[in-house]
């Protein structure tokens, strides 16, 4: 059990199946309470009934998430990334914020075009195992966190998931690996059960 007390609050910026995973993983596992955990996304009601399931807060809009959270995930599609951090481009430049990204294809160089000068920033790629304390976490070996940023991610990641740093052009590799290796593991087990039933296994 993690000091909840002194844990970091989180913030979403779009909170679909993969911020939902996350943050359902922190909070199963005790690494985080929901009351540490802000999201916002384009559908409001929607958002209202997720962060209810986990306790957390539902903001209407990304301000408000920034506003609340030492880390901040970026979790929208990698189209809509620019557009969605231009609104709070100087809010996350403040001292105590950082930006975590999951969004696919957004590397480090990505984000020093469209951070401001000096945020600190990770760009990710994690697993939906993630919601059951048993992902793993590719992390872009270039960064610009500090030594207790990246401490207080890696402390409260590191409950939910393996953490695997890798150069930032094997980032999109490592991610396809870990975010569908589950899924085709899922596949042949699933086959192995289907053929031992066939040929009259119990």
């Amino acid at each position: 059990m993690a000091d909840q007390v002194n844990a970091p609050t989180l913030g979403f910026i779009g909170f679909g199946n993969m911020a939902q995973a996350m943050a359902k993983g922190l909070v199963e596992a005790g690494a985080l309470p929901g009351t540490r955990i802000y999201a916002t996304a384009a559908h409001f009601d929607k958002l209202q009934a997720s962060t209810a399931a986990l306790g957390a807060h539902a903001c209407e809009d990304a301000r408000g998430v920034v506003k609340a959270s030492d880390f901040v995930v970026v979790a929208v599609k990698p189209h809509l990334v620019a557009s969605v951090l231009e609104p709070v481009r100087d809010a996350l430049a403040a001292p105590g914020k950082a930006v975590i990204s999951v969004a696919a294809g957004c590397g480090f160089d990505f984000y020093e075009g469209v951070l401001a000068p000096g945020t600190h920033h990770l760009s990710t790629i994690p697993n939906t195992p993630i919601a059951v304390g048993a992902g793993v976490v590719a992390c872009e070996q270039r960064h610009s966190l500090s030594e207790g940023e990246l401490a207080a991610f890696e402390d409260l990641f590191g409950q939910v998931a393996l953490i695997e740093w890798v150069d930032g052009k094997l980032l999109s590799t490592a991610s396809a690996i870990a975010g569908c290796g589950p899924a085709f593991a899922a596949m042949f087990l699933e086959a192995l059960g289907d053929a031992g039933v066939k040929h009259g296994l119990p």
